[in-house]
């Protein structure tokens, strides 16, 4: 692994944050920003050092959200995939991470092959302690509302209020949030732990109230995304399968929380409005 990674871009130099080498070749590369960049606006750089170093696997981040190319070409400048440490199942992110970037894929050996199953198994292990002490950490809090037992941190915005049920239409600022509940249309209410269940679910409704509504179904941008499809996605797309009269779909559930929440909104949209009682809405975790 090197630091700040020199390289030509025609007659421009460039310098990758850090790079994996193989043989004294660059065969990947991380490019950070600080936390809250929009990365949007560096792909091009990515695509620089693509050509810079000749490779394909790049990844751009700022600590949170970790974006994946490896596959630029005219006129795509799109990730493969992208994770969000603060919404993603922190175990699939490690794995994923860990799958993409452990200089021991380099030049893969069967040792190395089996040391590295062992740690994704142990980040895997380590997620779910986390996640067990949470759980108990909450339940004491909840036995004694006196004492505080989690950290004092305060957040500088203010916490969605868990008892009122929010629109999903039109809701923003979600970074950091979780719904507890989500109430469909027609009032029936699912319990539920991620934007990406919301999304699922509402894809679910749209598709059992709206017998024409047409698969494959591109998401709200409309451009290149597909919402629901009837093949698989790839293994390293966030996706959830479904069945809706007797045929299997596969709904992408591979956006951050804001985008989840748009394009469930968007998807509720194309049901008949007989079939709606109420709107769409949330509770806050």
């Amino acid at each position: 692994m090197e630091v700040e990674t020199p390289g030509f871009f025609g007659t421009n130099k460039v310098s990758a944050d850090y790079a994996l080498k193989a043989n004294g070749e660059v065969v990947a590369v991380i490019e950070a920003k600080k936390l809250g960049t929009d990365l949007a606006l560096f792909h091009h750089q990515l695509v620089q050092y693509s050509f810079s170093f000749g490779i394909e696997k790049l990844f751009l981040t700022d600590g949170l959200r970790w974006e994946h190319f490896n596959d630029f070409k005219p006129g795509n400048l799109s990730a493969f995939n992208v994770l969000d440490i603060d919404f993603d199942d922190l175990g699939q992110v490690a794995a994923y991470l860990v799958q993409e970037l452990d200089t021991a894929l380099v030049s893969p050996e069967e040792e190395q092959l089996d040391v590295l199953a062992d740690q994704v198994e142990q980040i895997q292990q380590e997620v779910t302690k986390l996640r067990t002490l949470e759980k108990r950490v909450k339940e004491l809090e909840k036995a004694n509302p006196s004492k505080t037992l989690a950290s004092s941190h305060t957040k500088a915005t203010a916490e969605p209020d868990p008892s009122v049920w929010h629109p999903l239409s039109g809701l923003s600022g979600l970074k950091g949030t979780r719904p507890s509940n989500f109430r469909l249309p027609d009032g029936q209410e699912i319990p539920v732990k991620r934007w990406g269940q919301v999304l699922f679910e509402a894809c679910r409704y749209s598709l059992t109230e709206n017998p024409n509504l047409s698969v494959p179904l591109l998401d709200k941008a409309g451009k290149k995304t597909t919402l629901i499809q009837e093949s698989a996605f790839p293994s390293t797309i966030n996706s959830k399968e479904l069945e809706v009269r007797g045929q299997t779909l596969h709904v992408y559930v591979n956006y951050d929380a804001f985008n989840c929440a748009a394009n469930a909104a968007y998807v509720l949209q194309l049901v008949p409005d007989y079939t709606k009682q109420m709107p769409a809405a949330v509770v806050f975790a």
